[in-house]
């Protein structure tokens, strides 16, 4: 209950392929919100790119073509390569996911030998429950691509993953899901986990590998009270117990940047962990910055949206252990940085939900917590809500989401600043009435009621 006090793409189908019969669709989709929707935090989204003809590894990776070999999709810098095997696969366009233009994947060709891909550099740190996804494309029709999956800690010694293909050996070729699968607890807290894919590939054993999404459960949940105002100056990273994603995917929604309230509601976090810039005005570019204007002492974490794929609307989270609380007042400030230009508007609103809870929807929303600034705006606001029914003891996720309309650049940017999160405080009790004239009342008499006072109490105020 809540009482307001004041105030690249969605895990992507063959577009072939979905269009088959309807049935199929409902399939796939159906699949896609039981099994994808549970994460907690995304640490990566690998969708390899894009390539104009067939690419090693090495060159690939030279021309930053993976997705996340660089900081701007991801804080997560990864590395790629063979892991040590004796062959590899390359990079191809061909028979690829989508329709997308050089959509690329990881291609083993059917030319014996013992081939890998590995992703490397991997931070696990203050993560657990580690889940593993990825597309494979079945190339043989009668057979199953004889693929090892393997984790390793130190780039020397190599463990399997136990893992099972949904499909039977004689299933139809295409591609396929896999996962999520449940990595072992000795890749969680690590600073360089390593992730290999080893095929031995032969005429019948071949295949294509694409769309490698890792998530996890965060472990550094942060106590109550909490308080955060995110220091006096620019800032690179997010303060412990928190993250950040930029232009999340939600399912059926492949336009950004999210222009309604419902859409960004639902939306997963799918892209990894957005990379935070530091910044000392107002920026055009969309993304998450650690913001502190020139000459002051006062930073904010600054949403700056865009219009556009690429870092259009940005959300912020935050992971939080109740202790002995059951009900929480949730405070924080929305200061403008970017103004924007006529016709744009940034619209934030807060939502909750049990860290361990599946998919965002309205039903997470916290009432009255939606906020509409249009372009220019020239004010912010402080906003306060109470929220009960929580569990003790209990980890809880609360996100900042944003949405909204960017016909035209610069589009509005907004600082979240002085985040708090305590109990409730006790109503406030004050009597003021005057003695009512209502006689004498004798010395050592007892049971003599004066007056009687009825209070209505609610959220921290009582009124007689």
């Amino acid at each position: 209950m809540i009482n307001k006090n004041y105030s690249k793409e969605l895990w992507r189908t063959n577009a072939a392929a979905c269009f088959k019969s309807l049935l199929l669709l409902g399939v796939l989709i159906s699949s896609f919100t039981t099994s994808k929707l549970s994460a907690q935090v995304p640490l990566f989204f690998e969708r390899i790119g894009t390539v104009t003809g067939t690419t090693t590894y090495a060159t690939h990776n030279t021309n930053t073509g993976f997705n996340n070999d660089q900081a701007t999709e991801s804080s997560m810098v990864l590395s790629y390569g063979n892991g040590g095997l004796a062959a590899e696969g390359d990079i191809r366009s061909t028979a690829s996911i989508n329709t997308e233009t050089n959509d690329a994947n990881v291609f083993f060709t059917t030319t014996a030998a013992t081939r890998g891909f590995q992703i490397g550099n991997i931070n696990t740190t203050n993560y657990s429950n580690l889940k593993l996804s990825f597309r494979y494309n079945k190339l043989v029709a009668l057979n199953l691509p004889a693929l090892v999956l393997e984790y390793s800690t130190n780039g020397t010694t190599y463990n399997s993953i136990t893992y099972s293909f949904a499909e039977a050996a004689n299933a139809a070729t295409g591609w396929y899901l896999v996962g999520p699968i449940s990595l072992p607890a000795a890749c969680a807290n690590q600073a360089n986990l390593r992730l290999r894919w080893n095929i031995t590939t032969s005429a019948t054993s071949t295949m294509r590998l694409d769309e490698i999404y890792l998530e996890g459960t965060p472990t550094n949940a942060q106590n109550l009270p909490y308080a955060q105002n995110f220091g006096t100056t620019t800032f690179t990273s997010m303060p412990t117990g928190w993250f950040g994603v930029n232009h999340p995917i939600s399912l059926g929604d492949v336009t950004r940047p999210y222009t309604t309230q419902v859409v960004a509601e639902a939306t997963s976090p799918r892209s990894g962990v957005a990379p935070i810039t530091a910044a000392t005005a107002a920026q055009t570019s969309g993304g998450l910055y650690g913001y502190n204007a020139t000459s002051t002492t006062d930073a904010s974490l600054y949403f700056q949206s865009n219009n556009g794929n690429t870092n259009s609307m940005s959300q912020a989270y935050l992971t939080i252990n109740t202790g002995s609380l059951t009900s929480v007042r949730v405070s924080y400030d929305l200061e403008v940085i970017q103004p924007g230009t006529l016709g744009n508007t940034q619209s934030f609103a807060l939502q909750y939900k049990l860290a361990s809870a599946a998919s965002w929807s309205s039903a997470n929303t916290v009432a009255g917590s939606a906020v509409d600034f249009a372009a220019p705006v020239s004010a912010g606001g402080s906003y306060v809500f109470d929220i009960t029914g929580l569990t003790a003891s209990t980890d809880y996720v609360f996100r900042w989401i944003t949405w909204g309309t960017v016909p035209s650049s610069p589009r509005v940017g907004m600082g979240l600043d002085n985040v708090s999160i305590t109990s409730i405080p006790n109503p406030a009790v004050v009597l003021s009435a005057a003695h009512p004239a209502a006689g004498n009342i004798n010395q050592g008499s007892t049971d003599n009621p004066i007056a009687a006072y009825s209070l209505a109490v609610t959220g921290s105020n009582a009124t007689i």
